[in-house]
């Protein structure tokens, strides 16, 4: 009797330890460092938390239909320079890699949705001025992006001067202007983060052909 209650103490210990070895992890998906939206051209970071662990695990990624889409030995996933073709829906899954097949620890994330836009368009134009302009004019660009407003940061172009200036606004002033402010002028916009990328064209340019004031005097006469 004794020989029984103890045979059936070990099966119900074993059955015990074997269901809780097979109860499965909470699987999290996040971005990592990101706002949205998401631009081509960015770097783009998905984080796969596993509530209690995170060490020796494999990882499988899923997007949209590709269920083994990627495998990696670390729980983030970089996608690079992201295209428009990279959007689309997200999921990760944590394995232990025991011979001869793997084992699931985790259950499948939640789904992460990554919706990438396509360069926005920039438009140039002067503010409230009418040419030709003179030397001591203050002159206004303003850079517009197409369809949406964020806290973009401005690069402004002059020439071939590509890192002429740079501003938190979409306008740019030019004071008291000199013959030597004449040129080409663009406009794009970047997002800023652990990385500046682009997220507008490059706009049209602006011509800018500032004359002396004895041109003003000559052509009033």
């Amino acid at each position: 009797m004794q020989n029984l209650e103890l045979h059936l103490f070990l099966w119900l210990t074993t059955l015990t330890s074997s269901s809780e070895g097979q109860a499965l992890l909470t699987a999290t998906l996040t971005l990592r460092d990101h706002r949205y939206p998401l631009y081509v051209g960015e770097d783009v970071t998905l984080i796969c938390t596993i509530e209690g662990s995170d060490t020796g695990l494999t990882y499988y990624w899923m997007k949209d239909d590709q269920r083994n889409w990627r495998k990696t030995n670390q729980n983030t996933m970089t996608l690079q320079s992201v295209t428009k073709s990279d959007s689309g829906w997200y999921q990760c899954t944590a394995y232990r890699d025991d011979y001869p097949t793997p084992v699931p620890v985790s259950t499948d994330s939640n789904v992460v949705i990554l919706s990438i836009r396509d360069y926005l368009k920039a438009t140039l134009r002067l503010k409230d001025q009418r040419y030709p302009l003179y030397v001591g004019e203050d002159v206004t660009l303003i850079c517009s992006i197409e369809g949406y407003y964020a806290r973009w940061t401005y690069y402004w172009t002059k020439g071939h001067q590509t890192d002429w200036r740079k501003s938190i606004k979409n306008t740019m002033t030019i004071p008291s202007v000199t013959e030597s402010d004449s040129g080409q002028y663009q406009c794009t916009a970047y997002k800023d983060g652990p990385t500046s990328f682009p997220v507008s064209t490059d706009s049209n340019v602006v011509k800018l052909r500032v004359l002396a004031i004895q041109y003003r005097q000559s052509g009033s006469r």
